[in-house]
């Protein structure tokens, strides 16, 4: 791609230059004045070969060009702070919300609530209620309960 555009800009510069070429004896040679008339006063400049009106206005077209520019690149920069800042304090934020998930969390040496609950439950010397008989044989088929009501071959 980067042939490509190199290409481009040379036919271009080519055709430019070609155009100016061919030109030469009125770019170069014919002076012509620029006035303005704006009604209530008019103003003309003195006659200067068309070139230096072309590298002028070329030269201030660049110019605000870059003053446009200039100012979106400012307004850029500031929008770029700002989300920075807010990438930062974010950053921050999940770090301290890491601090307290980790001093919530159990220590090592003790074991979880889930399983200290299911040792406690495995360990009680009560025997079991209908829900958790139900639930142990829900989980093994073979224990379970047949259905009465399909019919048997």
């Amino acid at each position: 791609m980067k042939k490509v555009k190199l290409v481009f800009w040379i036919v271009i510069l080519a055709l430019l230059g070609l155009i100016v070429y061919q030109n030469r004896d009125v770019l170069l040679t014919a002076e012509q004045p620029l006035s303005i008339n704006l009604g209530f006063g008019s103003y003309q400049t003195p006659a200067l070969p068309f070139v230096i009106y072309f590298l002028f206005f070329f030269v201030l077209g660049w110019l605000i060009a870059f003053l446009f520019g200039f100012v979106e690149r400012i307004k850029t920069g500031k929008k770029v702070k700002k989300l920075k800042d807010t990438i930062n304090s974010q950053a921050e934020a999940i770090t301290a919300m890491k601090k307290d998930i980790e001093t919530l969390k159990p220590h090592t040496g003790h074991k979880s609530t889930k399983a200290a609950a299911h040792e406690s439950a495995a360990q009680s010397t009560d025997p079991p209620t209908r829900a958790e008989e139900e639930d142990g044989a829900a989980e093994d088929p073979e224990t379970a309960p047949r259905d009465q009501t399909t019919p048997r071959e």
